[in-house]
C-alpha cells in the first residue's frame, strides 16, 4: 500500500509562510506572479497540508527513502508544469535535481 501526502498553496498564500518563492539572484520575499524565463526558488522544507510541521514531503524524507517526488506548477490559464524531484544533497540551500 502506498500513501500519497501533498502540499499545495497559491502564490500569495504558499503554506510555508512568506518568503517561500522567490525569483533566483533575489532575497527571499513574497511573489504575487511568475514571469516566463525567469527562474524562481521554491522553499519546500517539509511538512504537507494536513499535517504542516510533519517530515512527509521534506527532503530529509525524500533522501532518506530513496525516493522521487512530483513537484507540479499549475498555472492559471490552465498551463501545468512539473518537475521530478530527487534529493541527492541535504546541504541547506542545496537545489535538487
Amino acid at each position: 500500500m502506498s500513501n500519497f501526502y501533498y502540499r499545495s498553496g497559491v502564490l500569495d498564500d504558499w503554506i510555508s509562510g512568506p518568503g517561500s518563492i522567490w525569483e533566483v539572484g533575489q532575497q527571499p520575499s513574497t511573489v504575487s506572479s511568475l514571469e516566463s524565463g525567469k527562474r524562481y526558488f521554491f522553499g519546500i522544507d517539509s511538512g504537507t497540508n494536513s499535517n504542516v510541521g510533519g517530515a512527509q514531503c521534506g527532503p530529509n524524507w525524500i533522501e532518506q527513502r530513496g525516493i522521487t517526488a512530483n513537484f507540479m506548477i499549475n498555472m492559471p490559464d490552465g498551463g501545468v508544469s512539473t518537475q521530478i524531484l530527487k534529493v541527492t544533497d541535504l546541504t541547506i540551500g542545496a537545489s535538487v535535481t
